[in-house]
């Protein structure tokens, strides 16, 4: 008090008109001390501290480089010393403890690293496995992932210097060989290292494959065949248990419940959610109600409070028990057991985790007679899982998962503090019909509150990830999560309950019926005009400006917390400014998609990388499906290659052209302004265009850029006219705007590969055996397609239309774990 009456007796000092200025700035500098004092008295440091661990896990993914763990320990215990000298000496240690959390989440980050390293494929190659099964899942079409701990992989020519310790490979229908988790396999495969983001600044699926110690994916070639291998390694043998428990309990349910209502139920009871419908998954998407599908928070609080009210209820109902002992903490004993046994027979995904260590921070403040659910321990459950899975930070579901709780328990407080009418009648409704009509408006005002809630919360996390808003979102969680909450998941705890007795069927039959309904309602609600809810990519700034607004908004009380408006409306008014990239270009040479001249993408081979085309258009807010023969609308092919011609208002024609045959390149590299291939690339054409080889590829990943500039010294690149070597129209153009997926292979997760060997023309990665010669000189005719149909330079080459429905070379599901609706 003395120090402040010091600098308000100070503020007089100032001469003139400052006076006042230093006076209100000194009052104010007082009001937010003694605000966050109140604040902090009130606990909200401790979340504040687990958001500066967060900000620095996930600070350890963004790093340009790798960094050395002794440095980073260095930095922690720096800090963390600091922070601890500081509170001695009676000092504020605010700000270093928040570096010392930090500094700890960059350390844990690192260490969650060095414990999952492990090898990964240096190339697509065909492979012979041998290893133990620890994961088969049905898919969409029938036929089976399989998660494989190997033993042991063959190959043909050189091998890698390591060979993966786990790989993921799916069989088609009937190829699976019956193969049980726990058991012995051998197959060939074609397997590939895991992929990278599809879109700079996307989701990174290698580094989820890195975490998840994944080293390669890909499809089985033939037919599985089961191997006597011995026992398999021990933690597999506890898992494999488990594991078979779980795969004999989809079989029934899927036996009981066959159809699509079978896979949904599989996926809600033990998920198993690859075998649901393509088509469903969409509607679920598109309507908002895709966090049903996977197991996570709504799920453990259905399962869980059902236990809870049930064995409360119960023990409320004999007298004797209920005043010897304390019945909620016997009920919430129960309940923990309960989401227990449904974590372990639902697999423990990421998402499942997650919710089940969040309810049992609950509970356990149930037993310790606290508030179950507080910020605080939302808090806790954060920390317990990025203090194990740093990693977890950039998972969308991780986000989505918190901001929503966070947004939720923000909400019920403030709530549950507004002020009161005294002179507000308590019943307005009287007698049995009135108190039924009490309940069901407070049932739908809490469904619709919360589904609003939620839903503004983990808005900004699927606009980024997925490109899409969920226009209709509360209507269908409103119209399903009555249903999913009476019927289907109470059906699928009896249904449980009553499969040792064989007694499963007619409680699935009701579950079924209540899936059937909220499907239903899904396909009603994304059919409605705007449904699809595709929005496109939005500015890379919106989402931290949107999670740093929740994080404001739901983490303080006093009214400060409206200064998180701000960044909310910053992050509203920079999303529509994305750069729309005017080629795209994947990690394969394939797709490849140009932008025309009425703004939309023309995607060549969308069918046979369907998983990035789909990703394209939803990121372009593209309804176009992947097999729409328009989508292919511009690009003419021959035998050597691909080429489109793109005019916008006011420009000459541009050319991009695709080289898969050796011999198009002398063409291609003078008339094309660009030129895309998965070959060698011979040095003579650098000189005169830009060039999208494997070379680059490799470094890159998929990229998106832009056309280059016009030639320093000569006509557009790409124009008509003569183009030789040594005279200024063979300029290299200027280079374009390139943005790579892969920004520098400098981190565990997507590490330079060795170089891979020269392959036989041919095969999917094929190359040829040697770099074509450099280009020579000689006058190109004019760019453009011929009178009579030909490509110019190549004599009788007929051009015709790309096809559009070419069949994929992989299947729909191979394994790699680029899944659309990675969401919870």
């Amino acid at each position: 008090m003395r120090s402040r009456r010091r600098r308000s007796v100070a503020a007089f000092a100032v001469p003139g008109g400052a006076r006042r200025i230093a006076l209100e700035a000194s009052l104010l500098r007082e009001r937010i001390a003694d605000t966050l004092a109140a604040e902090l008295d009130r606990g909200a440091g401790f979340p504040w501290a687990v958001v500066a661990f967060g900000l620095g896990a996930l600070g350890y993914l963004k790093l340009p480089q790798e960094p050395q763990a002794w440095a980073l320990a260095i930095v922690a215990v720096g800090f963390a010393a600091a922070a601890l000298t500081a509170r001695q000496r009676g000092r504020d240690a605010r700000v270093l403890v928040l570096a010392a959390m930090a500094a700890a989440g960059l350390f844990a980050g690192k260490l969650e690293s060095l414990a999952v390293a492990a090898p990964r494929l240096d190339r697509e190659r065909t492979v012979t496995v041998t290893g133990w099964v620890e994961e088969a899942e049905g898919t969409a079409n029938g036929g089976t992932r399989l998660l494989v701990a190997v033993q042991s992989m063959e190959t043909r020519g050189p091998a890698p210097a390591e060979w993966p310790k786990r790989i993921a490979a799916t069989a088609a229908r009937g190829r699976d060989g019956g193969a049980r988790i726990g058991e012995g396999v051998r197959f060939l495969a074609r397997l590939r290292p895991p992929d990278g983001p599809v879109l700079p600044g996307g989701y990174d699926f290698a580094r989820r494959a890195y975490f998840e110690g994944r080293g390669a994916s890909g499809f089985v070639l033939g037919r599985v065949e089961r191997q006597d291998l011995g026992p398999p390694p021990g933690a597999l043998r506890l898992a494999a248990g488990v594991a078979t428990l779980r795969h004999d309990i989809a079989e029934r349910i899927r036996q009981a419940l066959p159809g699509r209502a079978g896979a949904m139920a599989a996926a809600l009871i033990v998920g198993e959610s690859r075998a649901v419908p393509e088509a469903d998954q969409e509607a679920m998407r598109a309507s908002g109600l895709s966090h049903i599908i996977s197991i996570s928070g709504l799920h453990m609080v259905l399962v869980g409070g059902t236990v809870l009210a049930a064995v409360r209820l119960l023990l409320a109902l004999v007298p004797g028990l209920a005043l010897r002992i304390p019945v909620k903490k016997v009920a919430a004993v129960a309940a923990f057991a309960a989401v227990t046994g449904y974590l372990l027979i639902s697999g423990g995904g990421v998402a499942t985790d997650r919710s089940y260590i969040m309810f049992a921070v609950g509970l356990l403040a149930v037993l310790a007679d606290r508030p179950a659910l507080t910020q605080r321990t939302v808090a806790v459950s954060a920390l317990a899982i990025l203090a194990f899975e740093p990693h977890a930070v950039a998972e969308p579901g991780f986000l989505m998962s918190f901001l929503a709780v966070l947004a939720l328990v923000a909400a019920y407080e403030v709530w549950r503090d507004r002020p009161r009418d005294p002179t507000r009648l308590v019943n307005p409704l009287a007698g049995p019909a009135g108190r039924l009509l009490r309940w069901l408006a407070a049932h739908v005002t809490g469904l619709a509150f919360s589904s609003v809630v939620a839903g503004l919360a983990t808005a900004p996390v699927v606009a980024a990830e997925f490109h899409r808003a969920a226009p209709y979102g509360v209507l269908a969680n409103m119209l399903v999560l009555p249903v999913v909450g009476t019927i289907v998941m109470p059906m699928a705890l009896l249904a449980m309950l009553a499969m040792p007795f064989g007694l499963e069927s007619w409680p699935l039959v009701l579950m079924g019926m209540g899936i059937e309904a909220m499907l239903a309602v899904a396909s009603e609600v994304a059919g409605l005009p705007g449904g699809e809810g595709l929005i496109g990519r939005i500015h890379p700034a919106a989402l931290p400006l949107a999670v740093a607004a929740i994080l404001w908004l739901t983490l303080w009380t006093r009214r400060w917390r409206l200064l998180g408006l701000v960044p909310a409306a910053a992050a509203v008014a920079v999303a529509p400014f994305a750069q729309a990239p005017d080629i795209l270009v994947g990690a394969d040479a394939e797709p490849i998609a140009v932008r025309g001249g009425d703004g939309r993408l023309a995607v060549l081979d969308a069918a046979r990388a369907r998983f990035a085309a789909q990703v394209w258009l939803a990121a372009d807010a593209d309804p176009r499906a992947v097999r729409d023969p328009a989508l292919a609308a511009g690009w003419q092919c021959d035998p050597f290659g691909c080429a489109i011609h793109v005019a916008s208002p006011g420009t000459r024609p541009r050319v991009l052209a695709v080289v898969r045959d050796p011999r198009a390149f002398d063409e291609d590299c003078r008339r094309a302004a660009i030129v895309v291939t998965r070959l060698d690339a011979p040095p003579g054409c650098r000189a005169l265009t830009v060039v999208v080889d494997r070379a680059v590829l490799a470094e890159t990943g998929g990229l998106a850029l832009g056309w280059p500039a016009r030639p320093a010294n000569g006509p557009p690149a790409g124009a008509q006219g003569p183009s030789v070597p040594g005279t200024p129209s063979a300029v290299a153009p200027l280079p374009a705007s390139l943005q790579p997926a892969v920004a520098g292979r400098t981190r565990p997760w997507n590490a330079r590969p060795p170089p891979p060997a020269p392959a036989t023309t041919g095969s999917r990665t094929a190359e040829p055996a040697g770099a074509p010669a450099p280009v020579t000189g000689r006058v190109t005719q004019p760019a453009g397609p011929a009178a009579d149909g030909h490509r110019p330079g190549r004599a009788g080459t007929a051009l015709r239309p790309a096809p559009s429905g070419a069949p994929s070379l992989l299947p729909d599901d191979d394994g790699d774990g680029r899944d659309p609706g990675v969401s919870d």
